[in-house]
């Protein structure tokens, strides 16, 4: 069924019917979540309600590091690129994924028929992908994109380890033994066999990577050296090119882009290099994120980007761009935040108490890209409390149980303790500010529905303001804000409101129920005339209420970390740029990463689709039909076509469906792409 929500198309059923003579139809069916999440997204998404499908939120999250694989990744790790989608076969595992550049996702594939080790690679090769899996093996196998699985082949000729490393001229595959000898081999695809080739100058070991460049393959030896070496294909020869900047003592994947090789050094440093074939010469290009170890980097051509994974059993990877030699992305925070953590704007910085029970006290500006310290606060932060702006000060409540309420200068860099708050602040103490005024509004957590405001000119609390009303007490996950006039409440844990108080009535109402469960990391701010919200809780659920209209609208997902899908938690925090309109989001939880979202004036994306897997019929002399339920605004369409194949080797063309009827051949597997 296709419903309407809003100005957007939500696809909730499809189903595709194939008939056969005198036997059962075969068909398939798709209406869950899990059923849609088996195909691929483009510019749609089945996050925001389950068994649901429609066009993305056109919104866009930049981050330092991005989603992050299900697994960590170290020595032995393989990863490469078919141009679209970025691959990593994991080190000592089977485990094998995509990365989509588009949405943001890791699509877990066939599992690789062998564990990774060092000395593993991979390379692309007309739909392909061919794999040798290191760790003293000499098993070889490809991997085919389109039907998702995988193929033994012939073994290489000895045992691969460190310095193993693949790469094709378009043709054949080329690759590296590794383990302290000069063998280089040839695998002809044509013919299935491998062939030995003219030794390297000396020995490769770690830290040698093979890429191909017009007629050329060049690496690095290796084994804590600088040295470069270049073969020619047509001569059958070796060259010793220019020494790179430094030595390199650790495994890393090179990434080729045009006429420029890049590799990240490793060993626990945040150097890469690039070298330039045409020049023959070596450049440092800007310092890594964090220190890496080694992975490595690949390019990514869909989006121009190198992808470079931090490794060292952990789960990062960033997004370089060549063009401007930097990385996507605020720059990650200077500490570890938690508890106690939170954003705050002012005059084109961000700042932020760190938490985690200390008194470091940062600030980052958004015009350099860079964390500054500052004087460090009079007390420790550790509670889920939240700071505000009022005039040239920023406000903050320590929390924990205490009654000390401060005021930082920014223009001094100085921090002075304000008259204490009328009750012991806890989880859930939240101060705003209405943009006007002598006044701070306050709640103190702890489950308590007290509502205090504080006089700025009198340095004095006032107990005259109506309490929150009855089940919507303030606790972890409560927040006050603004809107320049009123004030609005997300009520905290155990509760689901958002509320608007009036401060000229002195009243408060409901607005709406939340649609996600408030607790550590929710976070919300007010942003021309709508309220953009952070679900935390764990998870990566962003959220936006339109005060005008009453509609929630899901937005695109913060990112989450590691096999278990964390979103924000303890420390997570959300603030708004009010004069680039940017809004940006910390997860906390121990995760240096800062995310911005860039404001679209459109809800929505103008189109997108979504591509099935291939389906198996089994056995099909007839089509049926593919059959949808729909109510379509008027402004909008759906459009399917399809393709089929009688061995998922060979496939036809995709053909349109004209209303129910399927106008592809009759094959026993089939693929269906929907667009909105």
């Amino acid at each position: 069924m296709i419903k309407r929500v809003g100005q957007v198309l939500v696809l909730s059923g499809l189903l595709i019917l194939g008939g056969v003579v005198n036997v059962k139809a075969t068909s398939f069916d798709y209406s869950e979540t899990a059923e849609w999440e088996t195909g691929v997204f483009n510019g749609v998404t089945g996050e925001s309600s389950a068994g649901e499908i429609k066009l993305r939120s056109a919104g866009e999250w930049e981050q330092r590091a991005w989603q992050t694989p299900e697994l960590p990744l170290t020595t032995g790790t393989a990863i490469e690129s078919d141009g679209e989608y970025v691959y990593v076969l994991a080190g000592y595992d089977t485990w094998f994924a995509r990365y989509h550049q588009a949405t943001n996702r890791w699509e877990v594939l066939a599992s690789a028929p062998y564990s990774a080790g060092y000395g593993s690679d991979m390379v692309y090769l007309d739909g392909y992908l061919y794999a040798m899996f290191g760790g003293y093996q000499k098993e070889y196998a490809r991997y085919d994109i389109t039907n998702n699985t995988w193929t033994e082949l012939a073994d290489t000729p000895d045992l691969v380890y460190r310095g193993g490393s693949l790469a094709t001229n378009g043709t054949d595959i080329y690759a590296l033994h590794g383990n302290s000898t000069t063998d280089f081999w040839k695998y002809t695809t044509s013919t299935g066999e491998w062939s030995m080739l003219t030794g390297t100058p000396a020995t490769i070991n770690y830290g040698a990577s093979l890429v191909y460049n017009d007629g050329y393959f060049y690496t690095l030896r290796g084994v804590s050296t600088n040295t470069m070496y270049r073969y020619s294909v047509a001569a059958g020869t070796w060259s010793t090119m220019t020494n790179m900047t430094a030595v390199i003592a650790e495994d890393s994947h090179a990434a080729i882009r045009g006429a420029y090789i890049y590799i990240t050094l490793n060993g626990n440093t945040t150097t890469m290099y690039r070298y330039d074939i045409a020049g023959n010469s070596w450049s440092t290009m800007a310092v890594l994120p964090q220190a890496s170890r080694y992975v490595g980097s690949v390019y990514n051509a869909i989006d121009d980007m190198i992808y470079v994974f931090r490794g060292n059993g952990t789960y990062e990877f960033w997004k370089y761009d060549p063009d401007t030699d930097g990385y996507l992305g605020p720059v990650d925070m200077t500490l570890a935040p938690g508890s106690g953590s939170d954003l705050v704007y002012y005059g084109g910085y961000i700042y932020q108490p760190r938490g985690a029970n200390t008194t470091t006290f940062y600030r980052y500006n958004l015009t350099s890209k860079t964390w500054e310290s500052r004087a460090v606060a009079p007390a420790a932060f550790n509670d889920d409390t939240t700071g505000v702006v009022a005039g040239s000060y920023l406000y903050f409540f320590q929390g924990s149980n205490t009654t000390n309420f401060y005021r930082y200068d920014p223009a001094a860099d100085s921090w002075a303790t304000m008259a204490v708050a009328p009750a012991n602040v806890n989880y859930g103490g939240s101060l705003a500010y209405p943009g006007s005024g002598d006044y701070l509004y306050a709640t103190v957590g702890g489950y308590t529905l007290k509502h205090y405001r504080y006089s700025i000119s009198g340095n004095s609390w006032e107990d005259t303001p109506t309490d929150l009303p009855n089940n919507s007490e303030a606790s972890y996950g409560a927040r006050l804000f603004s809107d320049g006039t009123n004030l609005y409440y997300v009520s905290g844990s155990r509760t689901g409101f958002l509320l608007k108080y009036t401060i000229s009535t002195d009243t408060w109402s409901e607005v709406a129920s939340l649609p996600y469960a408030p607790y550590w990391g929710s976070d919300a701010v007010y942003w021309d005339g709508n309220i953009y919200i952070q679900a935390g809780y764990y998870k990566g659920q962003f959220w936006r209420y339109n005060i005008s209209s009453g509609e929630w609208l899901y937005l695109d997902s913060l990112n989450e970390y590691y096999g278990y899908h964390q979103g924000a938690y303890n420390g997570g925090a959300l603030v708004v740029d009010t004069i680039n309109a940017i809004l940006y989001s910390a997860v906390g939880a121990s995760i240096l990463n800062m995310a911005s979202y860039s404001i679209d004036a459109n809800d929505y994306l103008a189109s997108g689709t979504w591509i099935s897997p291939v389906e198996d019929l089994t056995y099909v002399t007839a089509w049926t039909s593919l059959v949808e339920t729909a109510t379509k605004p008027g402004d909008s369409s759906i459009s399917y076509e399809t393709r089929t194949s009688a061995d998922k080797v060979t496939w036809g063309e995709w053909t349109a469906v004209a209303g129910t009827t399927i106008g592809s051949s009759v094959n026993r597997y089939i693929q269906v792409i929907k667009g909105m």
